[in-house]
């Protein structure tokens, strides 16, 4: 239910119904008098009163609102039901409050209840309250508003003592004064029985002993009689207008509006709704209490508001840009502080933090995507430097050094750190605060916190590349050197020949060997470490590490001999034993002494085996083999050397034998056995078995395999045979044989035979 003026003016609206409900007028009404322009530019007034005692005709004159007035032409009835709202057209403007009279025939017996809640409501809600009072109606308790002002008493004691401090202006309204009354005596009358309404009322023990004028001040204006003295009634209504309009000289608000913070204007119909609804259901009102909530709600509505706007401004970003993202926070926080100032600090406060961790939040994935990018640039720079400019094998070292033997480290590594430093600028440029004015430094998830994290970790992890960088080629440069002194080493197989030998003067050439490749590289090193800037016992960690690494490559060589140690064993037997000072094969004959070689042989092969006993380069010796491996290579060696020495036995006996024929025999033989050769010539049967019997003695003889057969047509045993096939096979393998394949060999042969 709505009305509008008929000058032109405001419209008005009925804001609780006469059953108590609420409408939706309010709502209505602030968006057609643009409260959302007014800020807590205004103020309220609510007049209480009997019914019929003239209150909205008042309202009308003094504000230029439309409220309905009684016709006294239809009788005498009620014309205001429930509250009403309007308001004036001057700027800051008075928001009026028509409230339903006192005392009514329409309430009957239940007036006093809705009286109640309608004067706590004018009280919670007005800066002034105005009391409509009739001349003649003094000395009377309930026509003279004595019991309303009883009840707006008690509940401003309440609002006190819950927190809401202001004081009310109590504005009494005298109606049809006439000058044979004095005003003092009437305003004595009023301030009396105000007092004594004022003892009468319980009080909390904080306000016990409080005076009446803690609470409230008091006004007075008296008007005479509207229809006989209507001019005089509207020069005090004018009086009275300019008095309501007056301003603080300081502040420009209104002179009468209550001093404090006040609801925003746009804000009001939700925080009337919530007065009269907590009001409705008989519960105490806590004006502080309902500010809150009305606080919260507003809060959280702009935070929504702000939170979309920029979201969208951050939603269309296709890329990372630090200034379109401030701007947005920036914005977004101002039109929040603007739009919020007016209510609770502590829920503004608590809000505007919710508004910017979401904010952030919202703009943490491109964030946090260019902090990634930023962090991995850098590093990725560094590491592009080091991976062009650092040889990153020996071959490409040498190469290097091939030059003038010197290599840049400290440039390069200069060079890599200003790459890598460039992207950890470009993290602490981030982080500058006066890119992110609105944006505060603590923890996540300020974006200043992070970037400045980020610039933290990227800096750490181009040190950990840096450093990673300098091991590596440090491992490179002993890689090359080490390789320099394996190469100097193995030069013409001098290291082979070297453990080949296995005499005992092998470990000290061996040693003198290893110190002339070190000192081959040393002085590489030197350079090499005076160019990368190391310090002093850097250098010198680096030597130590250079020479243990050219002992475990010379350790190797001497461990990979070993497992061949059975083959060079006999190799060394039949160098003594086969061979002759001229590298050329033995042909044994008569006269020759086979045992006194044999002897000779055989100790230069154990000899050998007892130099390979131990490691004498380590310090001290380390076993190279054990007591019980070094005593069956000796028996393998002993089985295999008795093979080569019957070998030679039965060449030498061989050799007797052919040279005892005497020359004649050959023809006789021809002449005597011409008859059974051609026997066997004109039989294909024994000329087959002849072939085949004459081919596989030549083969035998061509394989030398005449020794091992005939040990086994003699019936010398299978280890005889095995022996002299042994020595057979180790005298024709030379180098392509194995000593671990050797040994097993003969480790089977020999149990064979047992």
């Amino acid at each position: 239910m709505s009305d509008v003026s008929s000058e032109g003016g405001f419209a008005i609206g009925q804001i609780i119904d006469h059953a108590g409900e609420t409408t939706d007028e309010f709502e209505r009404l602030a968006n057609e008098w643009k409260l959302n322009e007014m800020g807590d530019e205004y103020a309220i007034v609510a007049v209480l009163g009997c019914q019929s005692s003239g209150k909205s005709t008042l309202l009308n004159m003094l504000y230029g609102t439309p409220f309905a007035v009684m016709d006294a032409r239809f009788g005498r009835s009620q014309t205001t039901q429930g509250l009403w709202l309007g308001r004036d057209a001057s700027e800051p403007a008075w928001l009026v409050l028509d409230v339903e009279g006192n005392d009514s025939r329409e309430r009957g017996e239940d007036h006093t209840a809705w009286e109640r809640k309608t004067a706590l409501f004018s009280l919670a809600l007005a800066d002034v309250l105005m009391v409509n009072m009739w001349c003649t109606d003094f000395g009377r308790w309930d026509a003279a508003n004595l019991g309303i002002l009883k009840t707006v008493f008690s509940v401003n004691i309440q609002l006190f003592a819950s927190g809401e401090a202001p004081k009310k202006l109590l504005y009494f309204v005298v109606r049809d004064y006439d000058e044979d009354t004095p005003k003092d005596s009437l305003r004595n009358i009023i301030c009396t029985d105000v007092g004594k309404i004022w003892e009468s009322i319980p009080k909390p023990d904080a306000f016990a002993n409080a005076a009446f004028e803690t609470f409230f001040d008091l006004a007075f204006v008296y008007l005479p009689h509207y229809k006989h003295c209507k001019d005089q009634f509207r020069a005090e209504v004018d009086t009275l207008r300019a008095e309501f309009h007056a301003r603080n000289e300081e502040t420009g608000a209104l002179a009468l509006a209550a001093p404090g913070p006040r609801v925003a204007a746009i804000d009001l119909p939700r925080y009337a709704d919530q007065i009269w609804a907590t009001i409705k259901a008989n519960k105490d009102l806590s004006l502080p209490s309902e500010r809150e909530m009305l606080a919260i709600y507003r809060c959280d509505a702009v935070l929504n508001e702000q939170l979309d706007e920029a979201g969208s401004v951050l939603d269309g970003l296709e890329s990372f840009a630090t200034e379109p993202i401030a701007a947005a926070l920036a914005r977004a926080l101002s039109a929040y502080d603007a739009e919020t100032k007016l209510y609770h600090s502590g829920v503004v406060a608590e809000s505007r933090s919710k508004l910017q961790a979401q904010l952030l939040a919202r703009a943490a994935p491109s964030f946090e995507a260019e902090l990634v990018a930023r962090s991995a640039a850098g590093v990725a720079a560094a590491q592009a430097v080091l991976d062009k400019e650092l040889p990153g094998n020996p071959r490409a070292l040498a190469e290097v050094l091939a030059g003038d033997g010197t290599f840049d480290f400290v440039g390069v590594m200069a060079q890599a750190r200003a790459a890598g430093e460039g992207g950890v600028a470009e993290l602490e440029a981030l982080a500058d605060a006066e890119a992110w004015p609105s944006v505060p430094f603590e923890a996540p998830p300020s974006p200043l916190w992070r970037a400045s994290r980020a610039g933290e970790q990227a800096a750490t992890e181009l040190s950990r590349v840096l450093d990673g960088a300098h091991t590596k080629f440090v491992g490179v440069v002993l890689d090359t050197l080490v390789a320099e002194a394996t190469a100097h080493m193995e030069q013409e197989g001098e290291l082979h020949v070297l453990l080949r030998s296995g005499s005992a003067e092998m470990w000290d050439s061996l040693r003198e060997l290893r110190n002339a490749a070190l000192e081959a590289v040393q002085g590489k090193l030197v350079e090499i470490a005076a160019g990368m800037g190391a310090s002093g016992s850097a250098a010198e960690g680096w030597q130590v590490q250079l020479a243990a690494r050219v002992d475990a490559v010379l350790g190797n060589a001497v461990e990979e001999f070993v497992k061949v140690l059975p083959l060079a064993l006999r190799q060394t037997f039949d160098d003594h034993f086969k061979f002759g000072p001229d590298r050329l094969p033995i042909r044994w004959k008569p006269g020759d002494d086979i045992d006194a070689r044999y002897r000779e042989a055989r100790a230069a092969a154990l000899g050998m085996l007892d130099n390979f006993a131990s490691n004498e380069l380590a310090d001290p010796p380390t076993p190279l083999l054990s007591n019980l491996a070094r005593r069956q290579l000796a028996a393998q060696l002993e089985n295999d050397l008795r093979g080569a020495y019957l070998d030679a036995q039965q060449q030498l006996e061989a050799v007797s034998i052919r040279s005892a024929i005497p020359p004649w025999v050959l023809p006789l033989l021809l002449v005597l056995g011409f008859n059974e050769m051609w026997m066997i010539l004109t039989s294909p049967l024994l000329l087959v078995t002849t072939l085949l019997g004459g081919g596989l003695v030549a083969f035998l003889y061509a394989f030398n395999m005449l020794g091992p057969v005939k040990a086994m047509v003699l019936g010398e045993g299978p280890a005889s045979a095995v022996d002299a096939m042994m020595s057979l096979l180790s005298s024709s393998s030379g180098a392509g044989s194995s000593g671990a394949g050797s040994s097993a060999t003969v480790g089977k042969a020999k149990a064979k035979a047992d």
